[in-house]
């Protein structure tokens, strides 16, 4: 209703009903919707499963997508992974993706949504983990770092590639298998295909020689040689003679989930 100076009070106008919120969660998600063909064919979803048109602008403009940025820390080149929720459940009927699995994930804590397992370090939760920007190379002899232009570190046992890793201090240690899955995760969803190498680049795959890091054109949101060139180690997997697999639990690092 418009009240006037001259004329008064206006009729009332059209009743407008709305409905508020306690939060805004950012939903994206992805399906594969055919398999075959190598990596299969894939689509992004959103949150209720529908197709979703998105653009580079659409991901550097996602809370999450948009807080994935350069660090230094202890003079290591480092980026941070902020973070977020995931769900993974089939579509539902009715929808664009009706009964194909599909992989969400959410800014926010949302219905259905659950906190990714890398953001929970010994039970405790954590608001972001860092990765190296390059493949871990030889500091000093006796530490993994990360940096730009040089060989990575190669001809040593697990064991004392994790003790190097470590020996940086507290807080510091090899990338572990949740770490790397919500990587991949992020990857997945923005790329929209498991078939990486043909959005971004080959890397260093063919060959048998190393070549420095920065230099593979192996790069997603400034991690770089990502997939290709060094062999990777990651901790948290085990396998026993019967050759089931084993996962470190992220709420307890003394147990393992079968």
């Amino acid at each position: 209703q418009h009240e006037g100076e001259t004329l008064g009070a206006s009729e009332w106008s059209s009743e407008i009903s709305f409905t508020t919120k306690d939060l805004f969660a950012v939903i994206v998600g992805i399906a594969q919707v055919a398999s075959g063909g190598g990596a299969g064919t894939w689509r992004r979803v959103d949150e209720d499963g529908n197709n979703k048109t998105t653009d580079t602008a659409y991901f550097n403009n996602h809370p999450t997508y948009a807080r994935i940025q350069d660090a230094t820390i202890d003079e290591q080149a480092m980026v941070q992974i902020p973070k977020f929720y995931y769900k993974v459940e089939q579509a539902p009927a009715g929808s664009d993706q009706a009964g194909k699995k599909c992989w969400w994930i959410s800014d926010q804590p949302a219905a259905g949504f659950e906190l990714h397992p890398a953001f929970m370090d010994g039970g405790v939760e954590i608001d972001r983990f860092y990765v190296g920007k390059y493949e871990g190379a030889d500091d000093a002899g006796t530490k993994v770092g990360s940096a730009a232009g040089v060989f990575p570190l190669g001809g040593l046992g697990f064991c004392e590639m994790k003790e190097r890793c470590e020996a940086r201090g507290a807080g510091w240690g090899m990338w572990d298998i949740w770490q790397l899955g919500a990587i991949q995760m992020l990857v997945l969803i923005e790329l929209g295909t498991s078939d990486v190498q043909s959005v971004v680049s080959r890397g260093n795959v063919d060959g048998s020689g190393l070549r420095k890091t920065g230099s593979t054109g192996a790069v997603w949101r400034g991690i770089h040689e990502l997939w290709g060139n060094s062999l990777h180690m990651v901790d948290g997997l085990v396998t026993n003679i019967e050759n089931r697999l084993f996962v470190r639990s992220p709420e307890n690092q003394k147990a393992w989930l079968d």
